[in-house]
């Protein structure tokens, strides 16, 4: 039986403003979070295993 492994990976974006005395930048940050589908939908796929 072969093992399949899938992840799922999630960006999120932050925006956010540098306000100094004369000028305002918007610079944006990413954070990437990657799980295992195993540890997501062992329960929800269950059924479909079948």
């Amino acid at each position: 039986m072969q093992t399949k492994r899938l992840y799922y990976c999630i960006v999120a974006y932050y925006a956010f403003d540098v306000t100094g005395e004369y000028y305002s930048v918007t610079r944006y940050r990413a954070d990437v979070t990657c799980v295992e589908e195993s540890d997501l939908f062992i329960n929800d796929r269950a059924n479909d295993l079948r």
